[in-house]
């Protein structure tokens, strides 16, 4: 590879999503101070971090509330999309 193609790629942000339960939480429910750092990290290097759950945003935000999440998230089984920071609806189907 060339050398600008590599540092062109090096500076591309990267995307993570992972779910929580049995995942990102640890067994008592909460995220660790360690992923929480690491993840922060990510989040100011431009990296795109987010995450997947089956949880209502009510009950996923008490769980992961010392990660400052900026990028959309997906709740409800992927039924909904939002803005963690704003908590605006961005994306949503239901069931009739």
């Amino acid at each position: 590879m060339h050398v600008a193609a590599a540092e062109q790629a090096a500076t591309r942000p990267r995307y993570f999503v992972s779910d929580l339960d049995g995942t990102l939480l640890r067994s008592d429910g909460q995220v660790s101070a360690a992923a929480a750092t690491a993840i922060t990290r990510a989040l100011d290097a431009g990296h795109v971090v987010s995450f997947a759950t089956a949880r209502t945003w009510i009950s996923a935000k008490a769980q992961v509330d010392r990660v400052p999440w900026r990028h959309p998230i997906i709740v409800c089984n992927g039924a909904i999309i939002l803005d963690p920071v704003s908590g605006a609806l961005l994306w949503s189907r239901h069931l009739d």
